[in-house]
């Protein structure tokens, strides 16, 4: 019961996520990463889940979410600049550091899903 509540859940966030997007200058990637995420908890929720699906979701999320790791450093040398001040970035660097912390939670999402898409956990095999 409580994981169907937990899929349920994440499938609203992130769709939610996703209608967010529309006001945002590059929309389609993040409605899709968002879309897909939302899609991969309600298979789930309904016993469709399909671990080659979650897996190429996750290597997606995953290189995507690197090629931000140098704006983020860069971020971190500046002193950790407030990201929070309005709703419009002033610097490309504020922005990708939010769209960095976006990716940051969809990754950890799919990666609960990747390790969930492996019949034996890899830390219990022999």
């Amino acid at each position: 019961m409580l994981t169907k509540i937990t899929h349920g859940l994440i499938a609203i966030c992130f769709l939610a996520f996703a209608v967010l997007q529309l006001n945002d200058p590059d929309p389609i990637i993040w409605i899709v990463i968002y879309c897909c995420i939302a899609l991969l908890a309600l298979l789930k929720l309904f016993k469709f889940s399909n671990a080659l699906f979650t897996r190429i979701i996750f290597l997606a999320v995953f290189l995507y979410w690197i090629t931000y790791i140098p704006d983020f450093i860069e971020w971190a040398r500046g002193g950790f600049i407030s990201i929070t001040g309005s709703m419009e970035a002033s610097t490309p660097l504020i922005e990708n550091v939010r769209e960095f912390g976006g990716l940051s939670i969809a990754l950890c999402t799919v990666l609960f899903y990747f390790l969930q898409s492996f019949k034996t956990p890899f830390w219990k095999r022999k």
